[in-house]
């Protein structure tokens, strides 16, 4: 049997129970169909997405806002704060942008093997240059 809506939203933290229409229309369907697991795959997938993007849009709400020129300081201590905060902005959305890019788990995890190759054999150089001539031939 499903949970009242008022009794899950009560066990939300405060700041995720407002998330947006798209959201409220899936946990409406979730509530109607008894629960997630109960709903279409199409409808899951279209629900995870919007709770996604909602909580997206939440986290660049909480960032402060990027200040559009430092003002002159005898040290570099606001331009640094600026470029920060900027920087921040600019990464939030970059984060969203990478997330969907198909395939970036397959290219991060061939990246990261072929650099442990590369290790692996300057490891080994690195032993048998170390290891001691103990058979070498006098000439």
């Amino acid at each position: 049997m499903a949970k009242s809506p008022e009794k899950s939203e009560r066990e939300m933290p405060a700041e995720y129970r407002a998330m947006g229409a798209s959201v409220e229309k899936f946990r409406r369907l979730a509530t109607k169909a008894g629960s997630v697991a109960e709903m279409p795959v199409s409808e899951r997938k279209a629900y995870g997405a919007a709770v996604i993007k909602a909580v997206l849009a939440k986290h660049r709400a909480m960032l402060p806002a990027p200040l559009a020129r430092p003002e002159p300081a005898p040290s570099g201590a606001k331009v640094l704060a600026a470029i920060r905060a900027s920087h921040s902005h600019a990464l939030s959305g970059a984060l969203e942008a990478s997330w969907a890019k198909p395939g970036r788990a397959a290219y991060v995890e061939a990246a990261y093997l072929a650099v442990m190759a590369e290790k692996r054999k300057r490891e080994e150089a690195a032993a048998e240059a170390a290891r001691p001539a103990l058979y070498a031939v006098a000439a």
